[in-house]
């Protein structure tokens, strides 16, 4: 567990709406692998100036020769005979290739399953770090580093005659007086295999249980998941009922369970399919809202007739 500190964002506007996306379980190198939608959420927050980003671990498909879920039928195009020959040096640099046109937009990036596995069997346990040192450089200044699991504030500063675009800065405003609300992150990949929604949802809900925070995001089971939670208290002096709200999300994976000529480790094991893509989180800072959405896009493979013509 890494506490990792505080980052602040300056906004103008009471109307200013934040979106935080958590990005995880790509599994770039896999056939199955959705990379028109890992880019095009890329895309949306780079083209937003409300948009930032953390990563949750298994970013890449860590599965070489040796690993009994190895299949060469399974690898990306990119994936070649070379590429297998240092698969982690290979799927560092092509998920840095993806990623670092939001590099300034990045608050940190952790560690899963499928990283450290690999990174122990294949003793590269320095290129998480190796990754981080890249994308701080692009950014010009540190990434935090998430690891398994870690907590962190985001802290909105409303700065009225600000013209600029917000951006993250590990510096306070120097001006005192403004409008500050801090939000509390426990973020972790996730564990376990669990197969119904059910028990699912219990590892979600286990996090509030172990961190104390306002937000907890998962990722690792690939199922998107939203539930809000309440806790009942009263004041300082036991006369008036008090609740605190929190938010525990799991975002969505950009992995296919099931596509079409892959027979995958998770079609094999029976995984349910999922909706793909991040489930971003809304802060709206000067009025202490934060919620997030889970949507899905009908006929995600079909164009519409708009599209068509």
């Amino acid at each position: 567990m890494e506490a990792c500190g505080q980052l602040y964002l300056p906004y103008a506007s009471r109307t200013d709406e934040f979106r935080i996306w958590p990005i995880a379980d790509v599994h770039y190198g896999n056939r199955a692998c959705s990379v028109d939608k890992w880019k095009a959420d890329i895309e949306a927050i780079h083209d937003d100036p409300f948009s930032f980003w953390f990563g949750l671990g298994d970013l890449g498909e860590y599965i070489s020769i040796g690993d009994k879920r190895f299949d060469p039928r399974v690898s990306g195009p990119d994936v070649d005979v070379s590429g297998l020959g240092d698969l982690g040096a290979f799927l560092c640099d092509r998920i840095f290739d993806y990623i670092h046109p939001i590099a300034h937009k990045c608050i940190g990036l952790g560690i899963g399953n499928h990283e450290l596995k690999y990174y122990h069997l294949k003793e590269q346990l320095h290129m998480h770090g190796y990754l981080l040192k890249r994308m701080g450089r692009r950014a010009r200044r540190a990434i935090f580093d998430l690891q398994w699991a870690s907590m962190f504030d985001l802290v909105f500063v409303r700065t009225p005659r600000r013209k600029r675009p917000p951006c993250l800065s590990l510096e306070a405003p120097a001006k005192q007086g403004f409008t500050r609300s801090v939000v509390r992150f426990a973020v972790e990949h996730g564990t376990g295999c669990s197969r119904t929604r059910g028990a699912k949802t219990n590892k979600l809900m286990s996090m509030k249980d172990r961190y104390d925070a306002d937000v907890y995001v998962q990722a690792h089971l690939h199922t998107p998941q939203v539930e809000p939670w309440t806790t009942v208290g009263a004041d300082q002096a036991c006369r008036h009922i008090t609740a605190k709200n929190r938010l525990l999300l799991r975002t969505g994976p950009y992995l296919r369970t099931y596509a079409q000529g892959v027979l995958t480790y998770a079609e094999r094991a029976g995984y349910e399919s999922t909706t793909l893509g991040a489930t971003p989180i809304h802060v709206r800072p000067d009025r202490h809202r934060i919620w997030a959405e889970t949507g899905v896009t009908l006929s995600e493979d079909e164009p519409d007739e708009k599209e068509k013509k």
